[in-house]
């Protein structure tokens, strides 16, 4: 929809484009416009690929220790300053996926490093957290529900 590909880099919109065969040149609301009108055309839509729950898992595991570079988020640049901060996820437990009717549904338990973004670490604010769940699996992902389970004085 529009709104997801607003939050995208230019960068990424040109890729995409180039992904369907259209023109990849100009500013970013000409790309917009350009993918909006090609996905509201009679031809057949692109059909997205879920991964498979054994990858998905994979990822969700392979995020211990990794260092996440996450740009201030764009639900918060009112209020912080716009920056790249450095924050490490120590931990990952309990991973699970199972396909439902409205898709894939993946759910985990994450032990962050204190000031990580961990919305932002899942769906990656378009493109502004490095890497993230969503960037790893190449799909959109959603968070459906945060619970802050303890605070480590560590």
């Amino acid at each position: 929809d529009s709104e997801s590909l607003l939050s995208m880099k230019k960068d990424e919109l040109s890729a995409l484009c180039a992904e369907f065969g259209l023109p990849k040149s100009g500013t970013k609301s000409v790309l917009v416009d350009r993918l909006l009108e090609y996905y509201s055309t009679d031809e057949e839509m692109p059909q997205i690929q879920l991964p498979d729950i054994e990858n998905v898992i994979e990822v969700l595991n392979g995020l211990a220790g990794t260092v996440l570079e996450q740009r201030t988020p764009n639900r918060v640049a009112h209020r912080r300053a716009d920056k790249v901060r450095k924050r490490r996820v120590m931990e990952v437990s309990e991973p699970l996926a199972e396909l439902t009717e409205n898709g894939l549904f993946a759910e985990v338990t994450l032990r962050c490093e204190s000031g990580t973004y961990v919305k932002e670490t899942i769906h990656g604010d378009g493109g502004r957290t490095i890497p993230s769940v969503a960037s790893l699996l190449a799909v959109d992902c959603e968070v459906e529900w945060l619970d802050v389970a303890d605070i480590h004085a560590d």
